[in-house]
This record gives structure tokens, C-alpha cells and sequence, in this order.
């Protein structure tokens, strides 16, 4: 695997020029953030974002971060700001899809333990759409827990038609025991006009589980705030 972590800015920075593809892109089994040991704050280290795609003004097609089978997930987790930052305002539609599947974001490798330094936001989207967060499969789950404040942040008038199914947010990955220690305030956090999102599925595996957030400051599950914060659906 590959050990991306202690850079000055990003860990995996994709982006392209006005009007460009960001497409067939697969990131899988790396650690990013932490150290070699998969459990270790780099001392000092002022990685901002784990992987930013900055798709702005652009067609972002068939991006895995993961993937379906065993082994496939990365370690997202020690950096200062998002494990994963996916900004858009994208050109054209359709816009995606960037699928996110099978990682361990905020946890140490075992997937139970917080770390030293937690990063803010786990997964933050940005006016960004059709995005898909875990999915039905036996390793597509997410593990979403101990990142700072925000377990899943979806922002903007444009990120719209996202959908998070299948993962653990706020457990450790048996997804029965709460986090100890953790300071996630909110496991999903819909904010800022973000609109027609879906969170769970009406179809076997689609549900997420969604507990054990309980930050210094609030302690939610799903939080649905702000003017025009329109159409999002929780299923069960």
C-alpha cells in the first residue's frame, strides 16, 4: 500500500481545466493520513485534505475511492480538515458518479479506535451530485466515526441526488460498540440549500447505521438544517 500522509496541502489532489473530464480514477488501499502502522498521528503534520476533487466547471465520471471487495478500502483518516473533499458546481449532467465504497474514514485501521488528532469532517460534498456513499455489498460499507465534528457534510445549492447507503456512521466497524472518546457531533449533516439527497434505501442492505455521535458540542444523528434544505429522503 501507499503511506500518503505529512504532505503540506492535500494527500491526493485531482482536478483539471475548464470544461476537462476527471474520470476513471481508482484510489484504493493506501493509508492517507496516518502513518505506516495504520494508527499514528504524524507528528506535525499539516495535511489539509486526505483527497480533495475539485471538479468545478467540469465532468467528474466513474471516480472509485475504495471498492467492493476485500482489501479494496483505504484508511482515510489524521488530516486536518475533510478525509474526503468533493467540490463541484459540475458543467455538464450527469455529472458522476464518484463512488465512495468499503473505507475506514476517521478511525485508526482497526476501526475502533479514535485518533490522536481527529480531522474535522470525514466526508464533506460541496455542490457536487450523484455521489454514492457505500452501498449493499459485503465490503461497500463505510466506516464513517472519530472524525471531529462532521461524520458526512453535504453543502450547496448543487449537491443534489447523492445517496448514502449501507455504512456505519458514529460505530466502530462491528457496528455495535460506540466509539470511545469520539467527538463527532454529527453523523450527517445536510446544510445549506443541499437538496434531493437520499439517505438509506428502501431495498435489503440500503439502511445506514447511524449512532453512538456524541460530540462536545451536539450529539445527531442526521441533522437537517438551513433555508431550502428541500426534497432529501431518510429511508429505513
Amino acid at each position: 500500500r501507499n503511506i500518503i500522509s505529512d504532505n503540506l496541502d492535500d494527500g491526493i489532489y485531482a482536478a483539471g481545466s475548464f470544461g476537462g473530464n476527471i474520470s476513471g480514477h481508482t484510489i484504493r488501499g493506501n493509508f492517507i493520513g496516518v502513518a505506516k502502522d495504520g494508527i499514528s498521528f504524524l507528528t506535525g503534520s499539516s495535511q489539509d485534505d486526505g483527497i480533495d476533487y475539485n471538479s468545478a466547471n467540469m465532468v467528474s465520471i466513474s471516480n472509485i475511492i475504495g471498492g467492493s471487495n476485500a482489501g479494496e478500502g483505504n484508511v482515510i483518516s489524521g488530516n486536518i480538515n475533510n478525509g474526503i473533499f468533493i467540490n463541484g458546481t459540475p458543467l455538464t449532467a450527469p455529472a458522476g458518479i464518484i463512488y465512495i465504497r468499503g473505507n475506514t474514514i476517521g478511525l485508526q485501521s482497526n476501526g475502533t479506535t479514535v485518533m490522536s488528532t481527529t480531522q474535522t469532517t470525514g466526508i464533506q460534498i460541496s455542490n457536487m451530485r450523484d455521489v454514492s456513499i457505500g452501498g449493499t455489498g459485503t465490503f461497500e460499507k463505510n466506516i464513517i466515526s472519530g472524525n471531529g465534528t462532521y461524520g458526512l457534510l453535504l453543502t450547496g445549492t448543487s449537491t443534489t441526488g447523492n445517496s448514502v447507503r449501507g455504512n456505519y456512521i458514529g460505530t466502530q466497524s462491528n457496528g455495535t460498540t460506540a466509539v470511545a472518546t469520539a467527538k463527532q457531533d454529527y453523523g450527517v449533516y445536510i446544510s445549506s440549500t443541499a437538496n434531493n439527497n437520499t439517505i438509506g434505501g428502501t431495498n435489503s442492505g440500503e439502511g445506514n447505521l447511524i449512532s453512538g455521535n456524541s460530540g462536545t458540542t451536539a450529539g445527531v444523528g442526521i441533522f437537517l438544517g438551513s433555508t431550502n434544505t428541500n426534497g432529501n429522503r431518510v429511508y429505513g
